[in-house]
Parts: structure tokens; sequence; C-alpha cells
């Protein structure tokens, strides 16, 4: 038997209204547009899906009569997940911070966009982090693609933590701009490989804790593989595989636990 497709909102109608530059790989682009009145902050690393116009046109599933829509694999769309870096209602704006690694669609759309450009977001479900009050210290760590996330989570937290992010250009720490101590790692090898290194080689503090973690897709299950046999309870480790190698389309739904 054949699941049927999920429906979901309709996505959400934006342009272009700036693009800001904050560090040599990172972009920010401030969205806005009425429909953004659809919009809801989901919380902490909270993602969408940003959908990308074909060539010069912005092509979008049609809502049913229940409003709704379903995401056809025949429609020529492109969609990437991002995080939602900031939302303003009051002034109908939406930041994503898109990191310009120099390949895939959404990469190179955000290095030629220009204010006014057509693009198109859905509306985020949920938070990806939140923060338990019974954990005695507290893990936040992530490649290049996850500083956005980080971003979100830090100010939200009650009480110090710990926070790693591994980078291969470490002036793009710019792009995390927080008030809290950062940890830079400088990206040796494959991808990810500093940050696992430095996440398994020391033993972890006593006490129960908390984990949030997102990188690449693989690298991600050696850490939680690892992490797992050091102490801490599964539901106290959040992985996030938010790419995988090689792969155009990675799932937004890959949380390392296979």
């Amino acid at each position: 038997m054949t699941t049927p497709a999920r429906r979901r909102p309709a996505p959400i109608r934006t342009t272009v209204s700036r693009l800001t530059q904050l560090s040599p790989h990172f972009v920010r682009v401030t969205l806005a547009g009425e429909d953004l009145s659809r919009f809801r902050w989901p919380g902490p690393a909270g993602h969408l899906k940003l959908i990308l116009p074909q060539g010069a046109e912005l092509v979008l599933p049609e809502p049913g009569d229940d409003g709704l829509v379903t995401f056809d694999r025949s429609l020529p769309i492109t969609m990437r997940t991002y995080t939602a870096r900031r939302f303003d209602p009051a002034a109908g704006q939406l930041d994503l911070d898109i990191f310009l690694h120099g390949t895939g669609p959404a990469s190179r759309w955000a290095e030629n966009a220009r204010p006014g450009d057509g693009v198109a977001v859905t509306v985020p479900r949920s938070a990806g982090f939140t923060e338990d009050p019974a954990a005695d210290w507290i893990l936040i760590a992530g490649d290049a693609s996850a500083l956005p996330a980080i971003a979100t989570i830090v100010p939200t937290l009650t009480r110090p933590a710990t926070i790693l992010a591994e980078l291969e250009d470490l002036a793009d720490g710019a792009a995390l701009d927080v008030t809290a101590p950062v940890t830079w790692l400088t990206a040796a090898g494959s991808s990810g490989e500093e940050l696992e290194r430095t996440m398994l080689k020391e033993p972890l503090p006593a006490g129960r804790g908390q984990v949030w973690v997102a990188a690449e897709a693989t690298v991600i299950r050696r850490i939680r593989s690892g992490m797992l046999a050091a102490g801490p309870n599964r539901e106290q480790l959040t992985t996030r595989g938010y790419w995988r190698g090689g792969e155009a389309n990675h799932p937004d739904h890959d949380y390392g636990e296979d």
C-alpha cells in the first residue's frame, strides 16, 4: 500500500529585501512580504524549507479547498532546509543565514540574489532544541552548517554551556553573534573530524548532561555512538545530520539514530 503524501500549509511567498555579508562564507538573506503574517517563530533551531525559483519563475504547489498543499515530486521545485535565524513579525521580515560553500543550488542562489527576487518558505513546525531544566551541564556543538541554529539556541539558555564550533575558515565565526564564549575548532581533513575528536577525547562532566550537536550525517553517527558509550542517555543526546557528503537532497529529519 502506498502511503499518501503528507499535506502541509501552503508555502509563504516572499521577496528578498536585503543581503548582508556576515563573514567570508555567510550571507544573511532578509525576506519580506505580506504573506509572512502566516509565519510562526518555532523556537531555537527550528527549521523551514527554502523554495528556490526555477530561473526567473517561482513554481509552488496550488492549495486545495482545505488550504493545504502536497509537494508533488513531478513539480519543478528545488527546496533546501534552513534555520529560521530571526523573525520580526512587526516588520514582516525573516532572516536566513546561508553558508556559501560554492556548490549546491541554495548557495548559488544566495550568491546571486538581489533585492526584489522572489522566493518562498514553508511554515516551520517545531523548535529543534528545548533546554532540559534538570541538566547539570550543557554542550552545544556543530560545524559551519549548524552555526545559524547554534545562534538561536545560545541566547535562550538559562545557564552557561560549553559551545564547540568547527570551521574551515575561522573568520566565519563572525556569523555566530553570541556573547557566550565559544571554542573554535579548525577543520582538519574531512569535515567534522576535529569536532568528533574534541567531543570524544575528554571524559564528560559528572551529573546529568544535555548534548545538542549537528554536523555532517556520517560524523554525527560516530559522535552519537561514542557519546552514548561514554555516558549520556539517549534522551539527553540530540544529534542532527544536517547534510551528507555527496548527497544533494539530504532529508531534514536525519537524527542519526539508525
